[in-house]
């Protein structure tokens, strides 16, 4: 994944242009892609709708995905799909 830089997805995003040492961000991604954890996130919106992220640490099948909830619907939609 390519953050920051010319766009042109050959660079990867270091973490000190952040303002980070490095050492957080370590932590976090042994967290994030463990594969016996499935960290999940959910951003929640004033309309009560939410966007749930889902970070998909199946063994040869990791992904992060991205799932939209709203209060009307009893079923999250699934909006994008990552592979990492």
């Amino acid at each position: 994944m390519a953050l920051g830089g010319t766009g042109t997805g050959a660079e990867r995003a270091v973490p000190e242009w952040f303002g980070d040492d490095g050492a957080d961000t370590d932590a976090l991604t042994e967290i994030l892609f463990d594969p016996e954890r499935w960290p999940v996130f959910r951003v929640p919106a004033a309309d009560g709708t939410g966007l749930v992220v889902i970070y998909r640490n199946l063994v040869g099948d990791y992904g992060i995905d991205h799932l939209l909830t709203r209060p009307d619907r009893s079923r999250a939609q699934r909006r994008a799909c990552s592979l990492t």
